[in-house]
Formats: C-alpha cells, sequence, structure tokens
C-alpha cells in the first residue's frame, strides 16, 4: 500500500519492495518501488502484468511468472 506522509514542510513517499520469482522459484527481479517507479519503469510493469500477485508481507508484494 502506498502511503504519503507530511511532517512540516516535507512530504515523504512510503517504498515498498517488489519481488518476482520465476516458477522455478528464481528470483527475477527485486527493487524498492513507489508509485512512480510504477509509471516510469517499463520493465517493472511488463513483469508485473506477466505475474500473478501472491502476497504482501509488511512492505513487500510478491509475484510470480506466469509460464
Amino acid at each position: 500500500m502506498l502511503a504519503y506522509y507530511a511532517i512540516g514542510n516535507q512530504v515523504k513517499i512510503k517504498h515498498y519492495k517488489v519481488k518476482i520469482y520465476s516458477s522455478n522459484n528464481e528470483l527475477v527481479y527485486s527493487a524498492s518501488v513507489c508509485k512512480h517507479d510504477f509509471e516510469c519503469d517499463e520493465r517493472l510493469n511488463l513483469l508485473i502484468n506477466q505475474s500473478d500477485f501472491i502476497t504482501e508481507v509488511d512492505d513487500t508484494r510478491i509475484y510470480f511468472l506466469r509460464q
């Protein structure tokens, strides 16, 4: 879940980690991202579109690539 926090005049953007695994349980992609990354990172968008969302634990989202 993306969250924005304002402290005084500063705005902090909460990052979360995305991990994408292959069907062999091999880590294919891992990164700390925010909403801006989803809008700009074509590789991340492509991988997520080819993946199934499995779970979110704390600030980590886990996906598995469909084969």
